[in-house]
């Protein structure tokens, strides 16, 4: 076989190229590198060891339907704080807030694919957060926690073109676990008016 270098140059140049496609991250050809992308089917839990990871992990456990996930990541003093304006849709409230156990039992039945409740069952649940605003304070029990400011937009489907859609503001209270060193909880969670 005789090549011209003409040849020579363009089998040069296609193994220059595979040869950088090989290192490249996300190549398909390396499957064991992450691509960022994200696979949609990864169940891989996300390590709640960092505040952003916490609120990664909010999210997660309510797209996963994961209970024993959310569990571990509320705080025993969990309290989520509704928005003033909507105080009157919730008059079986002694307070502008619930609970943790309260919170859960929300969760149980949002997770549960046979719920038979006045709504039909959830089928997929999605949020997104866009993180605004960090602040290392201190908690109106004199423990130190990062408050969290985050636009998110979570969207529940009960059927393929059936559910809600909610654009809003959170602030959250993310504390270190007292029992995991090294972890994170949600300690509070209030929905705020979005300006």
């Amino acid at each position: 076989m005789v090549l011209t270098r003409r040849s020579q140059k363009r089998i040069a140049a296609a193994l220059g190229m595979l040869g950088l496609l090989l290192l490249l991250p996300g190549c398909p050809l390396s499957p064991d590198k992450d691509d960022g992308g994200g696979d949609p089917d990864d169940t891989r839990e996300i390590p709640r060891d960092s505040v952003r990871g916490a609120l990664a992990r909010l999210e997660q456990v309510w797209e996963q339907k994961d209970f024993r996930g959310y569990e571990d990541l509320l705080h025993t003093g969990f309290r989520f704080y509704i928005r003033d304006d909507e105080a009157s849709d919730f008059p079986w409230l002694p307070n502008p807030y619930w609970g943790r156990t309260e919170e859960l039992d929300f969760a149980s039945n949002m997770f549960d694919t046979n719920f038979t409740g006045e709504n039909p069952p959830v089928q997929s649940i999605e949020w997104e957060f866009n993180v605004l605003n960090e602040v290392i304070t201190t908690d109106v029990d004199g423990e130190s926690v990062t408050e969290v400011t985050a636009d998110a937009i979570i969207t529940v489907l009960t059927g393929p073109s059936d559910g809600w859609r909610s654009d809003t503001r959170f602030i959250f209270d993310v504390i270190a676990d007292p029992d995991e060193e090294g972890l994170f909880q949600i300690k509070r969670q209030a929905e705020v008016l979005k300006l």
